[in-house]
């Protein structure tokens, strides 16, 4: 069997008999067998036409193709249908949004496949592509957002931004719940220093004694307790500062991501923005015209300028014969319908 790929094959031919033979008539054929289709992809999927090769006039092609899925060519648009959503190779996107966006997806768009990089991440089932994360490695990943979470919050530092997480959604989880234990474990270990520091302070005065010496002074001789008291209340008072910090900084990005979450569910949709851009420009400028100028305000070409509209309405009446041609002509209307009715 010939290798796949480029290769050559080298042919001898032998007489191993005592009688004399004469080589000169030897073929080499090949018969390749029927190949009716090969398809090459990309890591999101997309065909690859060079290297892809089918044969439609021999066989229907079959169109479970990347990810064992089906392959929609209706219409030239060759969408993959990945069970809960449509997957277009050629943008590496999906056209709805994630069904599972919500879990712990909150640092991705919910359009994404395979966490923006399908290379090391796959999405076999158009949802979080975290969902089916072996059991191990979860607890893993997670583990290191908590850890994360807590050591960035104590020294300030970011991790969490710096590491790509394999699990994306067990990540989340891990740095939310890591801020959540940042905040109780700050405002135990602050009670628990201040604790310590007042307990430290109470057996560095009981141990100190107070001698008078024979000239008439007083001094203070420390007893064999208060280095352990000071000790004791140093303590207190690292614990109570890292305490601190980890209350302080866990509580505000507690408090961040709720309100990224706020803002995400009080956006207006795209067909509300659509009607109120559309109603600021159809009644948004009549609306305020005719408050400041009346009914018969110039809204096309004035718009709210008052100058253009006072010229607008001087020239009007002009045109119509001034005031008294104006209110002559409603006093003849007023008489025409007295004497219709």
């Amino acid at each position: 069997m010939l290798p796949t790929g480029a290769a050559y094959a080298q042919v001898y031919v032998a007489n191993e008999s005592n009688v004399p033979v004469w080589f000169d008539d030897v073929k080499i054929e090949h018969w390749p067998g029927l190949q009716v289709q090969e398809t090459h992809y990309d890591p999101f999927g997309l065909d690859l036409a060079g290297l892809s090769h089918s044969t439609p006039e021999l066989r229907t092609l079959n169109q479970y193709q990347w990810n064992g899925k089906e392959k929609q060519s209706d219409f030239g648009l060759g969408w993959t249908h990945l069970d809960w959503r449509f997957f277009d190779a050629q943008t590496g996107r999906f056209h709805t949004v994630d069904p599972l966006s919500d879990v712990g997806q909150e640092m991705w768009s919910t359009y994404q496949f395979g966490f923006d990089n399908a290379i090391r991440y796959n999405d076999p089932d158009g949802r979080n592509p975290g969902g089916d994360d072996p059991p191990v490695e979860r607890a893993v990943t997670y583990a290191v957002g908590v850890a994360n979470a807590v050591i960035d919050n104590i020294f300030g530092t970011d991790l969490s931004g710096s590491i790509d997480p394999t699990y994306g959604s067990a990540y989340s989880a891990g740095q939310r719940d890591g801020n959540t234990a940042s905040v109780v474990a700050g405002a135990l270990m602050m009670v628990h220093g201040a604790q310590n520091v007042e307990a430290g302070g109470a057996v560095v005065l009981a141990s100190a004694t107070i001698e008078a010496s024979s000239a008439g002074t007083l001094t203070v001789v420390a007893g064999p307790g208060v280095a352990a008291g000071a000790t004791l209340a140093g303590a207190g008072l690292l614990e109570g500062y890292v305490g601190s910090r980890l209350f302080a900084n866990g509580a505000k990005k507690q408090g961040s991501q709720q309100r990224e979450n706020a803002d995400g569910n009080n956006k207006p949709t795209r067909s509300e923005r659509a009607q109120e851009k559309k109603a600021q420009k159809t009644g948004g400028s009549k609306s305020s015209a005719n408050s400041q100028y009346g009914e018969g305000a110039e809204h096309t070409k004035n718009g709210n300028k008052p100058e253009k509209h006072q010229k607008a309405e001087a020239s009007r009446k002009q045109s119509r014969g001034g005031e008294k041609a104006d209110a002559s002509r409603v006093r003849y209307q007023d008489s025409k319908k007295t004497r219709r009715t």
